[in-house]
């Protein structure tokens, strides 16, 4: 991970934030996860099921953009974090089978190592990646 200290551990706050709004692991992707140096932002990913997906409403995946609901949770928690973390946070919740089809690049889940700390979390899952 390239966002360096104390970054990072403001990022694992930031993902157990996320973590409660969503009630699923968010995701650090992109070239700040790829790179040490010249990335522009922070990718930060929430992969929802279609099920939570649906009951969010925002639609079809592929024209989020027009989906003034979308743009609302993403300008928020974008916001959030980067008062957070002091990073330039790209948010956004993706439908979870469109995102894996789309996306095949790595990821590193944020806020495990919190979320095991402050919560009853089953320690298989506080391990994987």
């Amino acid at each position: 991970m390239g966002v360096g200290m104390p970054g990072s551990i403001w990022l694992d706050e930031f993902g157990c934030i996320l973590n409660d709004a969503f009630g699923t692991i968010p995701y650090l992707v992109g070239s700040a996860l790829e790179k040490k140096e010249g990335w522009r932002d922070v990718d930060v990913r929430v992969l929802l099921s279609k099920e939570e997906w649906d009951r969010w409403q925002f639609g079809d995946p592929e024209r989020v953009r027009s989906n003034s609901r979308w743009v609302a949770v993403v300008l928020a928690f974008s916001a959030l974090g980067q008062r957070m973390t002091s990073l330039p946070i790209d948010f956004q919740p993706q439908l979870a089978e469109w995102a894996n089809a789309k996306f095949p690049r790595p990821r590193s889940a944020l806020g495990i190592a919190y979320l095991s700390r402050f919560r009853e979390v089953e320690p298989e899952v506080a391990a994987r990646p």
